[in-house]
């Protein structure tokens, strides 16, 4: 069970590092507290700037109050147990496979009738949607090549 709460606890802090990272590019590109010159460059849409600051506030409050339920769950030996139980039990681990891959086709497939609706409006737009596609896949195909010799 040792095992399993320093994954848990290596978890919060994976997740504490991505919250922080994700603050900070916000502050940089979608504000203009450390850059002002940033509405020179295109980006004075105020209503855009002010939705994704909720994106991110919001975003960030769902990670927090899974870093605090996991650590609650650390404490509580029962709760810890429980946790575990459900986390390694073989029916919730397919699903989550299984729903994964789907969720990543689905997404892929969104992506691309977006970037073909858009290159007739916007071709940056297109490109970086083809750009994120492509980097998705390619982040797919490491992920799939590491577990592949690790299992």
């Amino acid at each position: 069970m040792e095992k399993y709460k320093m994954s848990l606890i290596y978890s919060c802090i994976k997740l504490a590092i991505l919250s922080a990272l994700l603050i900070v590019v916000f502050l940089i590109f979608g504000t203009t507290l450390v850059i002002p010159s940033l509405p020179k460059m295109g980006y004075s849409n105020k209503d855009m700037i002010s939705m994704m600051g909720g994106g991110v506030v919001g975003f960030v409050a769902v990670e927090i109050y899974s870093i605090v339920s996991w650590l609650h769950t650390i404490k509580n030996p029962q709760k810890l147990n429980a946790m575990y139980i459900k986390t390694n039990d073989e029916r919730e681990l397919l699903i989550q496979q299984k729903t994964g891959f789907s969720t990543f086709v689905i997404v892929v497939y969104l992506l691309l009738m977006a970037a073909v609706i858009s290159s007739r409006i916007n071709s940056d737009i297109c490109f970086t949607l083809f750009v994120v596609i492509i980097a998705m896949m390619v982040i797919y195909g490491a992920s799939n090549l590491y577990y592949r010799k690790k299992f």
